[in-house]
């Protein structure tokens, strides 16, 4: 009797609007079985090994991700420093030609005054003619 409510229940739930999602997770246990048993494996070739070789097999500490994204993060801060030179040398340039310009203006103005100070105004040239 139970096997038959059993049998009636999953009849049911398969004729009813839960077919996708039986079939769906049978495909996808089905895509698990396969791709466990035939998935990437690492190969070691022993071929060339006697007995009492040593074996010396090596893990990196750090995963391929974890490697992308170190190198992600590098190449980040390299782009912001070459940002942060380019700024302070467009800075020190601008400086630069602030005080050459200033020191220009100042000796202009210095020859101005000394021009202004050697010469005699244009009265007092015309007094002094003879």
């Amino acid at each position: 009797m139970l096997q038959r409510i059993l049998s009636f229940g999953l009849q049911r739930v398969i004729g009813g609007p839960g077919r996708s999602w039986i079939f769906t997770s049978g495909a996808m246990a089905l895509w698990r079985l396969i791709s466990s048993q035939t998935g990437r494996r690492e190969t070691i070739d022993l071929s060339n090994t006697k007995p009492g070789d040593k074996i010396l097999i090596e893990h990196l500490p750090i995963t391929h991700k974890q490697q992308m994204k170190a190198e992600k993060v590098a190449k980040k801060s390299d782009k912001k420093a070459m940002k942060a030179a380019k700024a302070s040398a467009k800075d020190s340039k601008k400086t630069s030609k602030q005080l050459a310009k200033a020191s220009k203006r100042e000796a202009k103005a210095t020859a101005k005054a000394y021009r202004k100070a050697s010469t005699v105004p244009r009265r007092q040239r015309r007094r002094t003619a003879v």
